[in-house]
Parts: structure tokens; C-alpha cells; sequence
């Protein structure tokens, strides 16, 4: 039998000329927004009014929040038919007939207001709020707590299903391995789920089939219906869920309780294996379940579809860029939506990109003409994911509540094993709940970075950088982040950027280290006193200028260590969403710090820069994005660019290091020598930012100022023999600020400009 594969893609059509005015009266009020943000930093709530989204009948799973399970993951079983499991509890919580399910969220409906997906139709079943699983005598009720070693191993989705795989423990260190897979019962009007448990000996455990009121009528039949239990129990739970208040997830609690039906399978001692199948169909007044030896059923006609590829359209843009650096537009298909959160290069030299929609497509010969490039789709379904890197050949993408590895394990060109690595860090479901990564340290542990923003205490590991090891545990590493949107190595050392906000008064680059608080209010295992009132934090290795440079700094890539692109070779590229540009930084340590320079690099990107990568042509490849939730200057919601260097050296500050007395500028190309020789020619400031609840933060001076900045005097200046070099001496500068040097009337020795005049280092420390 052939195994299914995904088959159509996603297209989001107007229904009516309704929505055609719906939409562009959404565009309005969007124009109308970034008008208003030139006048405040503080981001405004954007009014919604589009509906909500919903997936082709044909998708295997989404990964989406549910607001009573926020690890759900909807698996559509026919067009009309869908289940939802919670993959925290293990047990599968929700059934309709109906539509697909609604998608709410930023990505969906670009909006803030709504983000707890729904059942679309009418409820069939649900199951309570417990775990479905016990070991040894059968429990008087069931347990309201996955106990320990209870772990989400991942999706299968070969042949004709979608098969839930988890594990659950039996007995101290040893647990057996579950196979759940939903399917529509012959007739197409009932659930089927066939539950195969893999592991040996599972003597003494139960699998809580399925619970009803009981005021309604239960039916049982099949021949297995000697395998169960009917158990009648007095439940009192309550059931935590969580809704949208004014943006923010909060938690409440749902009594459930009453008298129920418990209908318990006690699992046959049986070696190597046992299964169950239970059809459960719904009727007036009542359920009816049908039980049987899994083995013994026949299979499912097999569902069939193509790999989906798809080229670029005929027409594409023009290249842009200056003398020195070139830039491509990739001609994205106008069937997909490239809305870049993630790429790396596969070791065939294709590009894997992941999108915030929750596909990941594999570009196909990226090197070469950017027309040419073909699109082909490796997975769909994943719930909003942060980030993408390729290790040894397979994909890990980090989505929201889940550090992921896809494979293709039959070889029909996409994703068919969904493993779950680890997603024991605490998830609200919240719009702003994203997890970024993963990187690699340098013993090969995974690091995953949590956003803080919207943290609500009691939900762990929100702010931090989490390590997964290769054996799925999870440890901290440090706290404080707000939203580290861009995340990577340098020099072995793991940088992420971070966001202007509440407590953070301009975006940043942050060295991140064991133990360090870097600013923003942090979940546990932080304390509550330091999430209620943090009073200092670590400092960045760079300041970004927020007004004049970056308002959302975002991914980055080191350049290689090599002439092909161009005279920056292993410095670090930073992306920056709103203004839509690539900046460029120089790093070096200062009395065993990090701490550097920062200049603009490219711009007149397509869309919103969000991810950097470089590929093996040596050539930065550049993933965009933007969405009516967070706008950016950029025209297109999503776009793949290229930058490459011409061959011609500009002229530029290639780098600055600090000095005991002042700076030395080294440039790409000799300087005049006499224009460079005048301590006229540098205008340097300095200036620093406030450490404080409120959003963002003003430019401060010595005197504590705002929106100013103060002088600093040239008290000296060198030019170096082969003019490729200036050393600044400096009077009344201080550690602690961001330096601006401005240079002023100075070219190069053949009368080039200099291709940027400005530049901003983070002084921390002075070289002792």
C-alpha cells in the first residue's frame, strides 16, 4: 500500500465580496496604525477583521492551542470527522463533525485578539481532563496528572493515518511505548481509535477507554468486550483553561465533576504486544462503543497524493544592491506563503525553510538563477515554528511547545516521523508564546530560547535559555530574555537578539552565559522576587540604535571565513524586521567580555529580514516576513533574497577597537591621509539607556538628559603609514554608554565615500 503524503496546497481564497471590503478595510486601518506607530513606539492593538483560517481537508495534523489543552494536535479523519489529543495529558480530549478546525492567531488571522483554536462544528465527545493510563489495581479514579516518565514521542503519519506515539510508565524505570491512531469507523459516522501498546509484559495496565455520564446511555459490544471494565465513579476536577483577556492568556479553573461511566480496558498480558480497537458512535441519548482484537481488523483503503513541488512564477524582480554588494529577489511561488522563521542548508546544497504558517519547504538548487528555484513541500502542520537547523541531514524545527526532528523515512520526498525531542518547558498558547532555536553549543546540547513577554508565573521557563541534551532532559542555562527572535553562535559562544520593550530600552545583541539575568522578568526557576521587581541585569555585547537602526532586531549569520564575501570575513550579520535591513557588527573581547560595533549593511529587502543564512556559495541568503499583527517598511508579506559581493571593496569602517585612551578605526581601503588627520573630522557622543518597567527607553547623556547625548573630545588623532588605520585619543568618555562616531569629510585615498559615515560601540568596559 502506498503511504499517504500530503497532497494539495494551502490556498486562502476570498469567499465573498465581503471579504474582498473586509480586506481592504483592514489594509486601511494597517496604514492607518503605522501612521499613528511614527508618532509612539508603544506598539497599538491592530483591529481584526478577518476570520478565522482553516487547513485543507487533506493535511495529516496541526499542531495549534486549544484553550482546555494548549499541546493539541487536530487530526482530521475525513472531511466532516476530527479528533484533537493533548499531548500533555496523553489522552485524546476533544471529537466533531464538522468543519476543520478554526485557527485563531497572528499568523492566521492577523490578529492579536483571538488565539485559542476551536472546534468547528458539533462536539461529538470529550474526554475529562485526566490521564487515561494507570499501572497495577484498578484505580478508583483516574490520575489528574501525567505521572513521571508519561512523554509525547511524536507523529507518524505513513500509510493512510496519523498514528499518536507515546510512552507510559508501568513500573519504576520501565514504561511501554503507545500507538494511538483515530480513524473514521467503516461507515464514516463514528471514531475508530486502534491503541497498540509495544514493550513487553504490560500485565496490570489500564487504558481509561472512554467516560460518560451517567445519565446517558452506554452501549458495549464486540468481541472484546470482556477486556473491559465498567466503572462507576464520582469525579470533582478542575479543569485549568486558559482565554484571551485584552491580549494576555489567563488561566481559570472549570469544575468538572459529577457521576460518570468509566469504561476501562485492563490490558491482556500479552508478549511482545497487545491492541485494542473501540468505535465510539455517538447517538441520541447515549454512546455506543464497539471493541475488538486490532489485529484482526481489515485495513482502510489507502489514501493517495503527490509530492508537491512548485515553481517560481514567470516573471521576477529585478536585482538591486550598490557597486559592492549585489542583491536578488527570489520569485516565490504565488501558491505558498514563504513567511520566513527558520532556513539552513541541506548537505545536497538545498535550502530548508521552515515558515511561521507551520510548513517547511526545501528549496530546491538555491544557488542558482533565483528563477530557476523550485519549492518543494517537506512538511506541513506545525504550530508556529521559531526556528530550523540541519544536523547530520535531518530537519529540527523548534514550534512553539516542541522541540522537533522530522525525517522522511520512506522516501517519498517528505516528512512522514514527527519526533518529539523534548516539550517539557511550560506553553500558555498565547500569540507571543514563541520559542526560538535551536543552536548548538559547543558540547552538541540544543539550546532553545523562550520568550517573556506576556510570562505568567507559575508557567516555567518562560525567559529563558533552555538546554536539551541528546537524552531529551532539560536543564536551564540563563534568564531574562523578552523575545529572542535571533539566535547563533560566535566563536563558540551562544549570541541571541533581543527586542525593544518593557524593561529592555533599546533591541540588543546579548552574549548569553550560565547563570546571567539578561533583564526581563523570567519564570521559574527564577524567583518570584526577581520576577516581581528585577533591579539590574547583565549587559549586552551591542547596543542597536533604536530609532535610527533597529526597532526588532532579529536572526543572525557569521560571515565565513573566506574572500568571497567581500573584506568582513567572520564578522556577525544581524537582521532587522521593521526597517527591513541587514546590519553588521564587529565583536572583540574587552577585559574578557564581549563587546563591539555595530554599522547598517543592506537593505531594500522585500519583506521584513528575519532569518540569515549563508550558503555554500559563500553568499547570504535572506528570509523575510511580515503579517498585519507586526508591520514592517518592507512591500511583501514574505520573500527569499540574495546578497552577493561584487568583487569591488568598498570603502568602509572595516573595525573598531577599543583603546585605553580612545578607538582604533581600521578601513577596507587607505584613507586620505589629511582629511583623516584632523580631530575636526570625528564627531563622537555618547549616550545610554534606562533600565526600567516602562516600554522602551530614551537616549540619555551624563547628566541624565533624555533624547540628548554628550560630547566627547578628540584630543588626538594618528593615521598609520599605510593609511589603513586611525587612532582616536579621547577626553571625557565613559563605560557604560554607547559610542556614536560620526566621521565627517573623510574619503578614501582615491576619493571614495565611505559607504556608511556612522557607527555605534557599545563601550562596557575600557581595555585596562
Amino acid at each position: 500500500m502506498k503511504p499517504l503524503t500530503p497532497s494539495s496546497p494551502r490556498r486562502w481564497f476570498a469567499a465573498s465580496l465581503v471579504g474582498f471590503f473586509l480586506a481592504l478595510l483592514a489594509l486601511a486601518v494597517g496604514a492607518a496604525e503605522k501612521k499613528d506607530a511614527a508618532k509612539s513606539d508603544k506598539p497599538k492593538k491592530i483591529k481584526v477583521t478577518k476570520p478565522a483560517r482553516h487547513d485543507e481537508a487533506d493535511i495529516p495534523f496541526r499542531c495549534a492551542p486549544m484553550s482546555n489543552a494548549v499541546r493539541s494536535i487536530h487530526i482530521p479523519l475525513a472531511t466532516n470527522l476530527h479528533v484533537a489529543f493533548d499531548a500533555e495529558m496523553l489522552r485524546t480530549h476533544v471529537a466533531w463533525e464538522g468543519g476543520m478546525m478554526n485557527l485563531w492567531g497572528a499568523p492566521y488571522h492577523e490578529g492579536k485578539d483571538r488565539f485559542y483554536c476551536e472546534p468547528n462544528g458539533k462536539v461529538l465527545w470529550t474526554m475529562p481532563p485526566v490521564f487515561p493510563w494507570a499501572f497495577g489495581e484498578l484505580p478508583g479514579k483516574p490520575a489528574t496528572a501525567a505521572p513521571q516518565g508519561a512523554r509525547f514521542v511524536g507523529i507518524i503519519t505513513t500509510g493512510a493515518v496519523t498514528t499518536l506515539t507515546y510512552e507510559v510508565p508501568v513500573a519504576r524505570g520501565f514504561t511501554v511505548v503507545v500507538r494511538e491512531t483515530p480513524q473514521p469507523t467503516p461507515d464514516g459516522h463514528g471514531i475508530r481509535r486502534v491503541v497498540r501498546i509495544h514493550g513487553g509484559n504490560a500485565d496490570g495496565l489500564w487504558w481509561l477507554v472512554h467516560v460518560v455520564p451517567s445519565t446517558e446511555r452506554l452501549e458495549i459490544d464486540g468481541p472484546a468486550k470482556a477486556d473491559l471494565v465498567m466503572q462507576r465513579a464520582k469525579l470533582s476536577i478542575d479543569e485549568r483553561v486558559w482565554s484571551e483577556v485584552k491580549n494576555e492568556s489567563e488561566p481559570s479553573v472549570r469544575p468538572f465533576g459529577g457521576e460518570f461511566q468509566l469504561v476501562w480496558w485492563k490490558v491482556p498480558k500479552r508478549a511482545p504486544s497487545a491492541a485494542l480497537t473501540v468505535d465510539t458512535t455517538s447517538h441520541a441519548g447515549g454512546v455506543r462503543l464497539t471493541v475488538a482484537d486490532a489485529e484482526e481488523l481489515n485495513p482502510l483503503p489507502v489514501r493517495t497524493s503527490k509530492r508537491k513541488v512548485f515553481s517560481a512564477d514567470k516573471g521576477f524582480p529585478i536585482p538591486a544592491g550598490d557597486s559592492a554588494y549585489r542583491l536578488e529577489h527570489f520569485p516565490v511561488p504565488k501558491e505558498i506563503e514563504l513567511g520566513v522563521t527558520g532556513m539552513d542548508f541541506l548537505p545536497n546544497g538545498d535550502l530548508a525553510v521552515c515558515t511561521w504558517l507551520g510548513d517547511v519547504f526545501i528549496v530546491q538548487k538555491p544557488t542558482g538563477a533565483p528563477s530557476a528555484a523550485t519549492y518543494r513541500r517537506f512538511a506541513r502542520g506545525l504550530c508556529e515554528p521559531g526556528g530550523l537547523k540541519v544536523i547530520d541531514g535531518d530537519i529540527y524545527v523548534v514550534q512553539k511547545h516542541e522541540l522537533t526532528r522530522l525525517r522522511d523515512t520512506d522516501g517519498d520526498g517528505e516528512a512522514d516521523v514527527f519526533g518529539c525531542i523534548n516539550n517539557s518547558w511550560g506553553f500558555t498558547g498565547n500569540y507571543h508564546d514563541f520559542s526560538f532555536g535551536p543552536t548548538l553549543d559547543c558540547d552538541g546540547n540544543f539550546h532553545v530560547f523562550r520568550i517573556g513577554t506576556h510570562g505568567v508565573w507559575g508557567v516555567p521557563y518562560m525567559g529563558w535559555d533552555i538546554i536539551v541534551k541528546g537524552d531529551g532532559s532539560i536543564t536551564p542555562f540563563c534568564s531574562g530574555l523578552r523575545s529572542p527572535d535571533g539566535f547563533g553562535t560566535y566563536q563558540g559562544d551562544i549570541f541571541m537578539t533581543e527586542n525593544q520593550g518593557n524593561w529592555q530600552g533599546a533591541c540588543k545583541l546579548n552574549h548569553l552565559q550560565r547563570g546571567r539575568f539578561y533583564g526581563y522578568p523570567s519564570t521559574e526557576p527564577a524567583t518570584k522576587e526577581q520576577f516581581d521587581n528585577p533591579t539590574k541585569f547583565d549587559p549586552p555585547a551591542i547596543w542597536f540604535p533604536y530609532s535610527r537602526m533597529s526597532k526588532s532586531a532579529s536572526g543572525m549569520a557569521t560571515i565565513p571565513d573566506d574572500d568571497r564575501f567581500g573584506p568582513f570575513k567572520g564578522q556577525l550579520l544581524v537582521g532587522e524586521f521593521q526597517y527591513a535591513i541587514v546590519m553588521r557588527c564587529f565583536l572583540e573581547k574587552v577585559n574578557g567580555e564581549w563587546q563591539g560595533c555595530v554599522w547598517p549593511f543592506a537593505k531594500n529587502f522585500e519583506s521584513g529580514v528575519n532569518r540569515l543564512a549563508f550558503g555554500p556559495d559563500g553568499k547570504l541568503y535572506v528570509g523575510g516576513l511580515k503579517n498585519g499583527a507586526w508591520s514592517a517598511v518592507a512591500a511583501k508579506n514574505a520573500s527569499l533574497d540574495r546578497v552577493s559581493f561584487t568583487g569591488k571593496t568598498p570603502f568602509e569602517i572595516k573595525e573598531v577597537h577599543a583603546k585605553s585612551d580612545g578607538f582604533e578605526l581600521v578601513f577596507t581601503l587607505p584613507v586620505d591621509s589629511e582629511a583623516a588627520g584632523k580631530a575636526d573630522n570625528y564627531d563622537v557622543t555618547q549616550y545610554r539607556t534606562e533600565y526600567h518597567q516602562a516600554y522602551g527607553s530614551a537616549e540619555y547623556d551624563f547628566d541624565g538628559k533624555p533624547d540628548s547625548a554628550s560630547d566627547v573630545k578628540v584630543v588626538g588623532v594618528k593615521v598609520s603609514t599605510d593609511k589603513l588605520s586611525v587612532r582616536l585619543q579621547l577626553s571625557g568618555w565613559r563605560a557604560g554608554y554607547v559610542t556614536t562616531l560620526r566621521l565627517l569629510d573623510i574619503n578614501g585615498a582615491d576619493g571614495a565615500k565611505l559607504r556608511h559615515d556612522t557607527c555605534y560601540y557599545t563601550l562596557n568596559q575600557i581595555p585596562k
